[in-house]
């Protein structure tokens, strides 16, 4: 296949689905990753898509968006968010280190902790004043806050996680996917990711069927890093990378 027809073939199939995989592309055009990934480049250069890692999306696609604020992203899906915290929480066990990042989903795991004597480490500033209620000790990481999801982000927050070891995590992401495996928009939200979860002896994402299949710009973990908890029914291809815990 010649340059201007994998370009053609590349750009049909970024636009109809909004993103596209490196794997997929290969596959497709029948070319080598190398001529693929040389072509995103080009493309990317020609503004007529968006390079991201593993692969690519379209100009006009939500994939790139920012987080959405706060408040809104709060009510998205509330009943199987509050489902799959309860979910969470009962993972817990007495006298257990634990982490919880931030997150509208995650924020709602303190709500449930029965658990006696836990520790929970957050860098989610609105996880704390629940917490603090249920008179479960807290300890908060120190860093720069990030305004719209108000979680506590940066190189700061990275050495500081270094000192800690947990017995179990839970984790949002924004997309899960089995080519990317789990993702956020942010570099930095990523970096307090990988690290806090490569610190856990468990870890556990917590993800709505809202977020299952989804393209983002930054991968925090592959899918065999962490338990995926979710109410996403046909999920047999990422079940073949992780164990899934359903919560109808």
């Amino acid at each position: 296949m010649i340059t201007e027809e994998r370009y053609k073939k590349i750009l049909q199939l970024v636009n109809a689905t909004g993103t596209v995989a490196i794997a997929d592309l290969i596959i497709e055009l029948g070319a080598s990753e190398s001529t693929v990934r040389r072509d995103l480049v080009n493309l990317d250069n020609q503004n007529l898509l968006k390079k991201c890692y593993g692969g690519a999306v379209a100009i006009n696609s939500t994939a790139f968006e920012k987080d959405a604020q706060r408040n809104a992203r709060k009510e998205i899906n509330l009943a199987a968010k509050t489902a799959l915290a309860a979910k969470a929480a009962s993972l817990i066990n007495d006298g257990d280190m634990v982490y919880i990042d931030a997150g509208t989903t995650t924020e709602l795991i303190s709500q449930f902790i029965q658990a006696k004597n836990v520790t929970v480490v957050t860098n989610g500033l609105n996880h704390i004043k629940t917490l603090l209620n249920r008179d479960i000790d807290v300890i908060i990481v120190g860093g720069k806050v990030k305004p719209i999801t108000e979680a506590i982000v940066g190189a700061k927050v990275v050495d500081e996680l270094e000192r800690y070891h947990f017995n179990v995590g839970f984790f949002g992401a924004n997309g899960v996917s089995t080519k990317m495996g789990y993702v956020t928009p942010e570099v930095e939200e990523a970096q307090v990711k990988r690290k806090a979860l490569g610190n856990c002896a468990t870890a556990y994402v917590v993800a709505d069927e809202s977020k299952l299949s989804k393209y983002n710009f930054v991968s925090f973990a592959n899918l065999a890093d962490a338990v995926l908890i979710t109410n996403a029914k046909e999920i047999e291809d990422i079940a073949k990378q992780t164990n899934v815990i359903y919560v109808g």
